[in-house]
């Protein structure tokens, strides 16, 4: 074997657009790959590698965001570079770049239960935000106050679209 190995799919695609901001990257080969170098990387505008991870077998490679989120609306490179794996006979690939864009738009609040201003809502209520798109937990930061800005102890939770927030006490 003297050939190379190649991409044979990218997820997501080259220049992909609303790629969302926690995407993991899938590289499938041709072919069996192994470690070459591993010196693949993902760039932000400024040229900044993003933290990632490797994992893979066989044709396929992972590459998952090592603890941080992209940025919205943002173009990122991936560049796999020359040697970074070979195929089993040693046969380097060739530098390889792909470009992806991220989703532009950050989720926004469809429907609250209770309403804004609502009147002689239950003082055990649970609270539900549903919204445009589905989420994941981010920092968490979520408070309940009373008018005079005492925290109301909570327990919050959420899956999917929707994000309940339960007062621990009246």
């Amino acid at each position: 074997d003297s050939t190379a190995p190649t991409v044979a799919t990218i997820i997501p695609t080259n220049n992909a657009v609303g790629v969302p901001v926690d995407t993991n990257i899938t590289v499938q080969f041709n072919e069996e790959v192994k470690a070459g170098t591993l010196w693949i990387e993902l760039l932000n505008p400024a040229w900044t590698p993003i933290p990632i991870n490797i994992t893979g077998s066989y044709d396929t490679l992972n590459i998952t965001l090592n603890n941080v989120t992209l940025d919205f609306g943002t173009k990122y490179t991936l560049a796999i570079h020359t040697g970074s794996v070979t195929d089993m006979a040693g046969n380097p690939i060739k530098g390889i770049v792909y470009y992806f864009t991220t989703d532009s738009t950050a989720p926004t609040v469809a429907t609250i239960d209770p309403t804004n201003n609502a009147v002689n809502v239950p003082v055990n209520k649970t609270i539900t935000l549903t919204f445009n798109e589905e989420v994941k937990a981010g920092s968490m930061w979520i408070e309940l106050l009373t008018p005079t800005g005492t925290i109301i102890p909570t327990t919050v939770d959420g899956s999917f679209d929707t994000l309940t927030i339960d007062p621990n006490s009246a």
